[in-house]
């Protein structure tokens, strides 16, 4: 899959394109409708982030059923089945998979390097965590959007400072299987500029 940078900015908008871009490269190859694996922790195929993909979807001209088909794959909270369900999509097998969180990208690029798969708002930091050689040449089968929520847990912490002067100890919590959340608990463990100190995350 030919593909270009990782889009850094807080929010998707740049995600239809990379999407597009990804289903292109594989309807070049073959004349079936093209089969797309979504791979998350959500609860159902209705939470939020899903409904405003398949949305994004219709919006780009696509009916579901008929010029592409929609493959689900959520845990419901549980993050060490994403793995399976990520071997379950590599199977179908599907032309393209996207992924909503860190986790979901790590299952995937554990279980396929060939199937494209594009990173919608992840917060971990892609190139610490495998997933790409470099931001500006990711390298390998993973591109997508990410969310400087790593970097910004510094600042975050700076603007607490200021909004309470008094402050001297603040806990960093994650949800404990995201990578996201686990590197934004260590930088800020190492952060020096702050005069907060830091206790051990919570997992």
């Amino acid at each position: 899959m030919r593909r270009r940078a990782f889009i850094i900015l807080v929010g998707g908008a740049a995600l239809p394109g990379l999407f597009t871009t990804a289903l292109r490269a594989t309807a070049q190859q073959t004349a079936k409708i093209p089969r797309v694996g979504i791979l998350s922790p959500a609860s159902s195929e209705e939470a939020g982030t899903l409904a405003a993909f398949r949305k994004g979807i219709r919006d780009l001209g696509y009916v579901e059923g008929q010029t592409i088909v929609l493959d689900f794959r959520v845990s419901k909270g549980d993050y060490d089945v994403l793995p399976a369900l990520a071997v379950q999509l590599v199977r179908v097998p599907v032309d393209v998979i996207v992924t909503d969180t860190t986790s979901a990208t790590q299952a995937v690029a554990s279980a396929t390097r060939t199937i494209p798969i594009v990173m919608a708002a992840s917060g971990g930091d892609p190139v610490a965590l495998g997933l790409a050689a470099s931001l500006n040449n990711p390298g390998g089968n993973v591109t997508g959007v990410l969310l400087l929520s790593v970097q910004l847990s510094e600042k975050r912490l700076q603007l607490l400072k200021l909004a309470f002067p008094a402050i001297t100890r603040s806990r960093c919590c994650s949800i404990r299987p995201a990578p996201s959340g686990r590197q934004a608990c260590a930088l800020q463990s190492k952060q020096p500029s702050s005069s907060v100190s830091r206790s051990t995350p919570l997992q």
